[in-house]
């Protein structure tokens, strides 16, 4: 019985490993064409970006650098997120078409779940828009120092979605662009340096003011990023134990907080010098 059966087996065996070669053949051509489709994307948005850039920056040059070296990294930016998206469209719809299922198929079924998908891509949807009129408005470009939605930092990307924030401690922030609210752009145009600086009720406000006044003009000689001369604002406050005056000094973009820090050491230098007192919680024993 056993030898009636082998002969029916091995011709069982054999056609299956035909079966089984020829669909090898056909895996083996399938991959090669979705490894094809991927390289040939990849190549295709380098080459894309590439042509981009180069036309962007000439076309800077052309116009003698009328346009921003920050609006063009901008510009980019978003147009590098544009072609990514578009090519990695395509490229994924060519490869679900390898592996058989079809485009008409796949948007079928886009429109039997578009519904679904809507709810679902609310806040793409609303990021992606909100990117839109930040890029046209030109809210911020890429370097701007900025605050939005309660983060301080450089910009760092601009792209469909959202905008990547370097904070000044180092860690990079990503922000839907549908969550940014107010923005405040310090890049924009020139800034406020303000000094309040206090001093003790029992030392004479016109010398102190003189002194700080002093410090700030030999400031602004040495540094040329201070913009017109400084203003002594006069008393702002009568503390319980100082009177705080105020100087301003008008700075290039995103320079105030130097000359703050700046500004502060050396006021407190020239107190020192000129024996100007700054008061300090000080605590007072009596024995009895």
């Amino acid at each position: 019985m056993f030898k009636d059966m082998w002969p029916q087996f091995v011709k069982s065996m054999t056609a299956r490993l035909e079966n089984i070669a020829s669909h090898i053949d056909v895996i083996i051509i399938k991959l090669f064409t979705i490894v094809l489709i991927i390289v040939v994307g990849r190549i295709l948005i380098w080459l894309i970006l590439k042509i981009s850039k180069k036309a962007l920056f000439n076309k800077r040059v052309e116009q003698a650098e009328k346009i921003s070296h920050k609006k063009l990294e901008s510009i980019f930016s978003l147009t590098q997120s544009v072609v990514k998206f578009l090519v990695w469209f395509f490229v994924i719809v060519a490869v679900l078409d390898q592996i058989g299922i079809s485009a008409n198929s796949l948007l079928a079924t886009a429109g039997i779940g578009g519904v679904a998908l809507a709810f679902g891509a609310q806040d793409l949807v609303k990021d992606v828009v909100s990117g839109g009129f930040l890029f046209i408005e030109s809210q911020y470009e890429i370097g701007d120092l900025v605050k939005v939605a309660d983060v301080m930092g450089t910009v760092q990307g601009i792209n469909m979605r959202n905008t990547e924030i370097k904070a000044y401690t180092g860690e990079v922030i990503i922000i839907p662009n549908g969550a940014i609210g107010t923005v405040i752009n310090y890049s924009k145009g020139n800034n406020l340096a303000i000094m309040d600086v206090g001093i003790a009720y029992e030392e004479d406000i016109q010398n102190a003011a003189e002194s700080i006044l002093n410090t700030a003009k030999e400031y602004k000689a040495a540094h040329d990023y201070v913009v017109g001369e400084p203003q002594y604002a006069g008393v702002i406050s009568l503390g319980d134990s100082d009177v705080t005056l105020r100087v301003v000094m008008e700075v290039k973009p995103t320079m105030q907080f130097q000359t703050q820090r700046d500004m502060l050491q050396a006021i407190k230098e020239n107190f020192d010098k000129e024996k100007i007192e700054i008061p300090y919680p000080r605590r007072v024993l009596i024995n009895k």
